[in-house]
């Protein structure tokens, strides 16, 4: 009984191979059906994560429930991001990746300051090294 019980275990998991053309055509249908649904969800997320503009780490910190000083240390700590004259940058490890871009803007001193903001990926990535 044990060996009955473990063999049809098992061919409930082993993928079903068609065994025959009309078999196959429904496979492919549903598959291509499958593919029809999914197409929007997926076209939307790439266009989510494609995206150039850029979050401050204060709105993705509220997101959290945290503060953005709070967010950026633990950045820190999880070797994400450093800081290096005042600002914050990502580490080696996390360059190219498409995880921030640039803002340049002109202070209350006339003075030109650059600025760290994140990606949808930088967000997604934070996400998930958050495990929220």
């Amino acid at each position: 009984r044990v060996i009955d019980r473990w063999q049809e275990l098992e061919s409930n998991q082993a993928p079903q191979i068609p065994q025959n053309f009309a078999q196959a055509l429904q496979l492919a249908a549903d598959q291509a059906k499958q593919l029809e649904i999914a197409a929007p969800k997926v076209e939307y997320h790439d266009k989510v994560l494609s995206s150039t503009n850029g979050l401050r780490t204060t709105e993705i910190a509220s997101e959290l429930g945290m503060s953005a000083i709070a967010l950026n240390r633990l950045l820190k700590d999880l070797k994400v991001q450093r800081k290096i004259g005042g600002r914050w940058i990502l580490t080696a490890g996390m360059l190219g990746k498409g995880l921030t871009v640039e803002s340049t803007y002109i202070d209350d001193s006339d003075k030109t300051r650059h600025s760290m903001l994140w990606t949808e990926a930088g967000r997604k990535l934070i996400h998930e090294l958050l495990n929220t």
